[in-house]
């Protein structure tokens, strides 16, 4: 008997906190990976996977699980919600900086 290897699971890009994950149905790291790069219109290739629950990265196949929501990053550690808020924070507090300085 050949044993399927197919799984259903959701896809989110790093960082991403608002929009609902894409369900992929897909059959290996790889080409999970290739289909997360054209399904969430990354400009860059997806390279990384993490699971959702906690950010532990996912590197086999056997580690994915039905309806898993994993993190794909082209590269990049994985992004946490208290992270982004902080990035975006700091971010705007040195763009109010430059505007002050004009």
């Amino acid at each position: 008997a050949v044993v399927s290897t197919q799984s259903t699971g959701y896809i989110t890009r790093n960082g991403d906190f608002k929009s609902q994950p894409i369900r992929v149905v897909v059959t290996s790291i790889e080409g999970l990976l290739e289909t997360a790069t054209t399904r969430l219109n990354l400009a860059r290739a997806a390279r990384r996977l993490f699971n959702s629950g906690g950010g532990g990265e996912v590197t086999v196949w056997g580690e994915v699980t039905r309806d898993m929501v994993l993190v794909v990053s082209t590269g990049e550690n994985y992004v946490r919600k208290e992270e982004q808020r902080y990035r975006k924070n700091s971010w705007n507090a040195s763009q109010r900086r430059i505007g002050s300085e004009k």
